[in-house]
């Protein structure tokens, strides 16, 4: 779960980032970043963590929500092997 530690540190301003994929010589892999400019809503604070230890319902539940997010800043990408 994360703590916050670095948004402290660095004025507040962090980027969160998560990867899921093979790798790019076995398979395409999807990227994203998000920052929450204004800070994270309480309620995503407290599931919000590495992808790989949430259920897929949560994580489902977490991306339908984040281009909502009031001064929510994401973006995301898919690379495939050979780019």
């Amino acid at each position: 779960m994360p703590d916050f530690r670095h948004e402290q540190q660095h004025g507040g301003l962090v980027a969160g980032v998560d990867e899921v994929g093979r790798g790019p010589l076995a398979g395409p892999v999807v990227a994203a970043a998000v920052v929450f400019a204004c800070g994270v809503p309480a309620d995503l604070a407290a599931i919000i963590d590495d992808s790989k230890k949430l259920k897929p319902a949560v994580r489902e539940s977490i991306a339908e929500r984040l281009p909502h997010v009031r001064c929510g800043h994401w973006r995301g990408s898919r690379l495939h092997g050979g780019n």
